[in-house]
């Protein structure tokens, strides 16, 4: 469809449920008929790179899946007026949107999974994202902000956090308890954890592959060990760029010279299968 220019009106579609417009390099109108399809269910916009406005979502009762990818001319967030209630999956990656409404947090209270990646005008993530009480993935990589400013623990279902490439970041929000994934590779800035996973329970996956030197990462790992014994496999899985990385990353009670020592807890030899450092 690389000569498409507008799509046409949809009103001839009632039962119409998937929309994918991909590279579509001359697109500049999607048809504002779309609006009114209360039958999709998922849509998905990649690399429209002339498409300057999408139609409102409001009336779009069905829709689970919203995807606009590579779009940077368009500036607004599609607008929503109404409860999405069956909204759980949504992406807004790489466009001109330089504020993330409100009404995110008012009405897509369902949303599982919130991809923000590659916001590239922002510099600054609103705190609107902690009304999203049953989220459980959130992807904020890939952008220029420092600190988000706001803890995250009020997102009591938060599993999966994907903070990498975040250059200027200099300090992690505090975490929920339910957080077990944590992503922060190539944060260059980033040089302590402080207490941002103190009240983790279950944190047992992180991965911080070329970052900068982490000062506090005993105290992480710790807490990481606590976790691992507490869910049901009992698996621990840090991620390090190398030995090397990891005797820069930690501090000497954890790592002297050649060795890597950490205090394992009581009866670790009945609960842990094996070691592995790769």
């Amino acid at each position: 469809m690389e000569e498409l220019i507008r799509t046409p009106n949809f009103d001839g579609l009632p039962s119409l449920q998937d929309l994918i417009l991909k590279e579509c390099p001359k697109l500049k109108e999607i048809h504002p008929s779309l609006e009114n399809h209360t039958s999709l269910q998922y849509v998905s916009v990649w690399r429209c790179k002339k498409l300057r406005m999408f139609p409102t979502i409001t009336h779009m009762k069905n829709l689970k899946d919203l995807s606009i990818s590579f779009c940077p001319e368009i500036l607004e967030f599609p607008k929503i007026h109404a409860n999405m209630e069956s909204l759980v999956e949504l992406t807004i990656e790489y466009t001109g949107i330089e504020v993330l409404p409100s009404s995110i947090g008012e009405h897509c209270t369902n949303l599982i999974s919130l991809n923000l990646r590659r916001w590239t005008r922002i510099i600054e993530i609103p705190s609107s994202i902690i009304e999203l009480s049953n989220l459980q993935e959130l992807d904020l990589s890939l952008n220029d902000f420092s600190r988000l400013g706001f803890s995250l623990s009020q997102l009591t279902q938060l599993k999966v956090l994907n903070m990498s490439s975040c250059e200027k970041l200099l300090e992690l929000p505090e975490f929920p308890s339910s957080l077990t994934t944590l992503i922060a590779d190539y944060c260059k800035s980033l040089t302590t954890f402080g207490d941002c996973h103190k009240n983790c329970r279950w944190l047992c996956d992180v991965s911080l592959k070329g970052g900068s030197i982490i000062n506090d990462g005993d105290r992480l790992l710790e807490s990481m060990l606590e976790a691992c014994m507490a869910i049901e496999n009992h698996y621990m899985f840090l991620r390090l760029k190398g030995i090397h990385q990891m005797a820069k990353g930690l501090t000497p009670q954890l790592v002297r010279g050649n060795r890597c020592t950490l205090q394992l807890p009581e009866n670790w030899c009945n609960e842990f299968s094996g070691f592995l450092i790769n």
